[in-house]
């Protein structure tokens, strides 16, 4: 082994590594550390200035201190970036140094505070609001940056330090708390509309048997009439009860009809069919009431087609299907 490396511990593997390799480690890991501490500092005073600052004197003290931990940011951020690329240098390629120690964006050292603050607002606003946000690219919530989720202890016992540490928690268990609420609220959203599709389904049997009782019912009335105009009267009702029962048949033209526009709409628009046995969800808007009234359609086929995403407004003869993000298999 040269003198110029040792031994240790790297990415959970006793390795010989150079000591200048070693030191933009170090480097590194103490700059991210000192980003972090200058980011909680900087979301401290602006908080405290909010809360506490009463007179003009008060007020720039408090601005001072913010514009210092503001430059102290701007540092450590640039040593971060050049400890980081010289570590790529003396290692060869970015996948030889260590994963957690990833590509610093201007998006990543963002305050606890703010994130919290927009976190909180677009939580009062509810999850279609930011959907429609975030579709229209015009905000939505961010992820809590990657910096924030290192697992680094706070040295010492600093009051201001163990402040951080303490809102770094809180936002963290504040992301995940919101996170399983949402996967939460899409599995019950998910077993409601299966138990809706499982409805419909039971519903076209049932006027599917009605119509057929129906319609045996004029079979026999008709045979035991003589000819005249009750006999004819009860046959229009028959053909009219096997017409209906047609439509709410497994191969009626009802579900014919909605099958033949998802294999249509499959090559026009963003709709994808796939061969795998699931249920289809379709927002329909019929032309008759201008758009603006509709109504969701669940049907299960029994050739097994399913939807992964729905389609954008689409023209038909008969009605137009719009847009509906309540559902979105992947």
């Amino acid at each position: 082994m040269s003198q110029d490396s040792c031994i240790c511990l790297y990415n959970g593997k006793f390795t010989a590594l150079p000591h200048s390799v070693l030191l933009s480690n170090h480097l590194t890991n103490d700059a991210l550390r000192n980003l972090r501490s200058a980011l909680g500092l900087k979301s401290f005073l602006v908080r405290r200035k909010r809360e506490l600052a009463s007179g003009q004197g008060v007020l720039t003290r408090s601005e001072s201190a913010i514009a210092r931990a503001g430059m102290q940011v701007n540092k450590w951020k640039e040593v971060y970036r050049r400890s980081r690329k010289a570590m790529i240098r003396l290692k060869g390629s970015v996948d030889s140094i260590d994963p957690k120690l990833k590509n610093l964006r201007d998006d990543d050292f963002i305050m606890l505070s703010k994130w919290m603050e927009q976190h909180r607002y677009w939580q009062s606003q509810g999850e279609r609001a930011e959907a429609e946000a975030v579709d229209s690219g015009n905000g939505g919530r961010t992820e809590l940056p990657w910096i924030w989720k290192m697992n680094q202890p706070v040295e010492g016992n600093d009051s201001i330090a163990q402040a951080i540490q303490g809102c770094t928690s809180e936002a963290i268990r504040l992301e995940w708390v919101h996170a399983r609420a949402s996967r939460n609220r899409f599995l019950e959203e998910l077993k409601l509309l299966r138990a809706e599709s499982e409805r419909v389904v039971k519903a076209f049997r049932h006027f599917e048997m009605s119509w057929k009782n129906q319609g045996e019912r004029c079979t026999r009335k008709a045979a035991k009439e003589e000819a005249g105009e009750t006999k004819r009267v009860c046959r229009g009702t028959e053909v009219l009860a096997k017409r209906q029962q047609a439509n709410f048949y497994s191969d009626g033209s009802l579900r014919r009809h909605v099958l033949s526009w998802l294999i249509e709409a499959r090559d026009r628009t963003r709709l994808d069919v796939k061969d795998s046995p699931a249920h289809m969800w379709l927002r329909w808007s019929t032309h008759e009431h201008g758009g603006g009234s509709g109504y969701v359609l669940p049907i299960t086929f029994p050739s097994g087609y399913s939807v992964q995403a729905i389609c954008d407004d689409g023209e038909s003869e008969e009605c137009a299907p719009s847009v509906y993000r309540g559902f979105r298999r992947t």
